[in-house]
């Protein structure tokens, strides 16, 4: 991983679809306007050449995991390329490479008989990492874009106006091509917002049965 060097600003616990984030904030990136290069303030090129940010989002995830984003990954491959990217942001919080922005997106909370509902505003060129959800559930992306990688459904571009439902054990990574509004809504009479993180969000995959993730150079032995 080499995200530090970037010099950019990272979330260790900010919220994204009713869970914890961890977001890249890189407004700090200017990007020439045919997408050839891409530099920070000091010059030091971050990425090569792409067409989109689609493939720059790729590049980034196969650079971080130094494996390759395919047809043919398991879920357990797409699992584990977003844990690799997940520690890497980790790591830079804690070697001090870079800035706690968990504070920074807009947050509102609704309440209904029975449904709990969640509304985050995420700036353009935030890169983001969702926890491990629980249960099933509605989410609405009211407004922006984003391109995603989940182990269902691989690399995917949302724009709005999108509503879809997720299944129980998503985590995504995203990132955010422009100002994005994304709503979550979840199921419970809780209105007590610790209480439902913990009705809906698991700190590990084998609470809900699943296997859990090994960072990509430990998966190839």
């Amino acid at each position: 991983m080499k995200l530090s060097e970037n010099q950019v600003e990272v979330s260790t616990d900010s919220h994204l679809t009713g869970g914890g984030v961890r977001a890249l904030e890189s407004t700090d990136i200017a990007l020439h306007k045919q997408h050839e290069i891409a530099v920070n303030d000091a010059g030091i090129r971050l990425f090569p050449a792409h067409e989109n940010y689609r493939d720059w989002f790729i590049w980034l995830i196969e650079s971080a995991t130094k494996s390759r984003i395919t047809p043919e990954n398991s879920r357990q491959d797409i699992r584990n390329m977003i844990h690799t990217v997940e520690q890497g942001f980790t790591a830079c919080v804690n070697r001090g490479d870079a800035d706690d922005i968990s504070d920074s997106y807009h947050l509102k909370h609704t309440f209904a008989p029975g449904a709990y509902v969640r509304e985050i505003s995420i700036p353009a060129m935030n890169l983001v990492v969702g926890k491990i959800h629980k249960h099933e559930h509605v989410n609405f992306i009211s407004r922006g874009r984003v391109v995603v990688l989940t182990e269902q459904g691989g690399v995917e571009e949302l724009v709005a106006p999108v509503t879809m439902i997720s299944p129980a054990g998503v985590k995504r990574l995203l990132f955010t091509l422009e100002d994005t509004v994304w709503t979550v809504v979840h199921v419970t009479e809780e209105t007590d917002l610790d209480k439902i993180e913990a009705q809906v969000i698991a700190k590990t995959y084998t609470e809900i049965g699943m296997e859990e993730p090994v960072l990509c150079i430990e998966s190839r032995g």
